[in-house]
């Protein structure tokens, strides 16, 4: 009855031929304006209105407080809540092993899903596959924000002089500069003599030795050391190498230069190989004479501890614990300069055996979330700590069963072990 004072609509103002459900309170059309043939019955009972035909308030589906997934929703897209709070656990160090333990070890035990799919939600990767690269790319934030040292760093006064720091340190590794081809010690005795009076040791020598000592209870403890040595930047074995032919110091207990030996221009190191082969040359019988060989290895991946901290490995088995403390200098040739005393492992002579140091590294790792993405983040806690001890293998102290035990973890690969293992063959071939 309110609506009747309304007009009634012209043909033109009605092109549906029956009126909806919604318009039935209205009352019947006058024939006049009805000029369509009542509707038939099959018409009339129309489905109810729908939701922009009902005058009533019913609600859309975005109203609705339960919403009903449509039949071509995919339930991958639907959130799956982690069961892991690692907000404020640390780890030691950080790569994807350390991760994954964090992960297994605070997972609700009611977790619906396995450790593998919860690092997917807390990296909010696609897959396991992206989850890790995710990892390995926090994690090369992590390592890429502790100090870094370089050689040049150990003595300033000496390395630093313009364009000589790589020059001087490359040449070293190669055999030469004064480190190698002086004869005297790196330190007087506690009473201030010359320990090996029959040879003086220079100030710049004295030095040197002093920061050397200095730099391996500090930086090299404290700091991740890079190279500016090209060669040695492009190892392809993951390996290493020192062989050294001369002693140069005496009243170390080491090697075969004694105080008050007037020979140590030519005096031996405590042997330790067989040199077998070297630029196509065989050394038979021990024809080349005694030598000391000692040398590093170190996981593919970037974020293992033993890769990041390889050239501190280095400095320790070069400069401290062979020069420094010991004397030994030069190549296995010495005074022959044809072979490196140190270089990658593919760059080296076939030798019998190596000696081996491995780095044991603290470097403790704060696991949280991002305020803004709520993704997986990590921070360094500025607490590194490199401790040098001898490597721990099948056979301990042995750089061959060092590298096997790596690979057997899956840390090199078997081309890589073989390669290092056509270098170091345990018994040279008899002529």
């Amino acid at each position: 009855p309110s609506d009747s004072p309304e007009p009634s609509p012209s043909p033109s103002d009605s092109p549906e031929p029956s009126p909806s459900p919604s318009d039935s309170p209205e009352p019947s059309p006058s024939p006049s304006d009805s000029p369509e043939p009542s509707p038939s019955p099959s018409d009339s009972p129309k489905p109810s209105p729908s939701p922009s035909d009902s005058p009533g308030p019913s609600p859309s589906p975005s109203d609705s407080p339960i919403p009903s997934p449509s039949p071509s929703s995919d339930p991958s897209d639907v959130a799956v809540p982690s069961c892991t709070s690692l907000a404020g656990i640390t780890i030691m160090n950080c790569d994807r092993e350390g991760v994954m333990t964090a992960i297994r070890e605070n997972i609700d035990g009611e977790c619906p899903h396995n450790a593998n799919k919860e690092l997917v939600i807390l990296t909010g990767a696609a897959n396991f596959g992206e989850a890790n690269q995710y990892i390995d790319e926090m994690c090369s934030g992590v390592w890429g924000a502790v100090e870094t040292t370089q050689f040049e760093d150990i003595d300033a006064a000496n390395f630093q002089e313009p364009n000589l720091e790589t020059n001087f340190i490359t040449e070293y590794f190669e055999g030469g500069t004064f480190l190698n081809t002086e004869t005297s010690n790196f330190r007087l005795s506690d009473d201030g003599t010359n320990p090996q009076g029959e040879y003086t040791i220079s100030q710049q020598t004295l030095e040197v030795g002093a920061n050397i000592d200095a730099f391996r209870d500090d930086e090299a403890q404290t700091t991740i050391m890079d190279s500016t040595v090209e060669k040695l930047n492009n190892c392809q074995n993951q390996a290493m190498m020192c062989c050294f032919g001369r002693d140069r110091q005496s009243g170390d207990d080491n090697g075969d230069c004694a105080a008050g030996d007037a020979n140590c221009n030519d005096a031996n190191p405590a042997d330790n190989s067989d040199l077998c082969s070297a630029e196509g040359t065989a050394y038979p019988d021990d024809t080349e004479g005694d030598i000391h060989c000692h040398g590093v290895a170190w996981a593919e991946s970037e974020n293992d501890p033993t890769n990041r901290l390889r050239f501190n490995n280095l400095f320790f088995v070069s400069l401290y614990d062979h020069m420094y403390t010991r004397g030994y200098v030069q190549n296995a040739l010495a005074p022959a300069n044809d072979i490196p005393m140190c270089s990658c492992i593919e760059d080296m002579p076939i030798v019998s055996r190596a000696d081996c140091t491995q780095v044991d590294v603290d470097l403790t790792v704060a696991l949280s979330f991002d305020d803004v993405t709520g993704l997986l983040v990590a921070a360094h806690q500025d607490d590194l700590n490199v401790a040098f001890n001898a490597c721990q293998a099948s056979q301990n102290n042995d750089l061959g069963a060092y590298a096997e035990k790596l690979a057997n973890q899956g840390k090199i690969s078997a081309e890589t072990l073989a390669v290092i293992d056509s270098v170091i063959v345990d018994k040279c071939p008899s002529t």
